[in-house]
């Protein structure tokens, strides 16, 4: 979150681009997931899923959610917990050439919690571009 923002108003205006778009946050985590796990999954060429470019880094550590009920000593396991908590990833879709990156725990962060970051932060991924970079709702292919 950024100095000056409100969980509250990011929560809400991002619930609010979510029902323009006529998704929810569980399909955007979803397909999310899927990339991600395909990527880490090691079967050749496991960077490249249907029309993605998918760069994966491993970091030391683990992200914990800042929604978890004690962050100091446990996970939190909403959601299905957190999955991909050790890794940042870039994605590219290859046809659009459209690109993002972002932290794994993002994923149980939208799943979970609605919650894709503060806009004061550069760990944000905004709805509407990773809607657009995986092509769901209005930016679907026909």
């Amino acid at each position: 979150m950024g100095w000056d923002e409100s969980l509250a108003d990011v929560l809400a205006q991002d619930a609010r681009v979510l029902h323009e778009l006529g998704i929810t946050a569980v399909d955007l985590a979803s397909a999310l997931e899927d990339l991600l796990a395909a990527a880490l999954s090691g079967d050749p060429p496991h960077n490249q899923r249907e029309g993605y470019l998918v760069d994966i880094h491993l970091t030391p550590g683990f992200q914990i959610c800042p929604f978890a009920p004690d962050p100091d000593h446990a996970q939190c396991t909403a959601g299905g917990g957190v999955r991909f908590g050790s890794v940042d990833w870039r994605i590219r879709n290859k046809r659009t050439g459209q690109h993002l990156k972002g932290p794994g725990l993002i994923t149980h962060l939208i799943r979970a919690h609605g919650f894709f970051e503060g806009t004061g932060t550069p760990y944000r991924v905004d709805p509407a571009g990773l809607a657009r970079l995986l092509e769901l709702g209005p930016f679907a292919r026909a």
